[in-house]
């Protein structure tokens, strides 16, 4: 496990996330990139403003939809571990493949 990990998931809550999601070490990484360059607030969290300064959600007319998919009804932050499981629904599948 790398570095990231060991300061922000133990072992077991990375099987968890890995099982839960079906993303790879690899694509969980990166993905933890991703949401620490998006954390502008530097707070383990994500908030709607944080999605609203991608440029390629402002300008996409589903922009709102897909930020509202993130958060849960009244709620404005999210996890990383929520923004995986998130993230997961819009995985491919072995279905989708064929």
């Amino acid at each position: 496990m790398g570095s990231w990990a060991s300061t922000f998931l133990l072992d077991e809550e990375l099987k968890e996330i890995k099982k839960v999601t079906g993303f790879s070490n690899s694509q969980i990484t990166c993905l933890y990139s991703q949401f620490t360059n998006l954390d502008t607030g530097e707070n383990e969290t994500l908030s709607r403003e944080d999605f609203q300064k991608i440029a390629e959600l402002a300008i996409n007319s589903l922009g709102d939809w897909i930020i509202n998919a993130f958060f849960s009804e009244g709620e404005d932050q999210i996890s990383f571990r929520g923004f995986l499981r998130t993230l997961a629904h819009f995985q491919s599948t072995d279905d989708n493949k064929r």
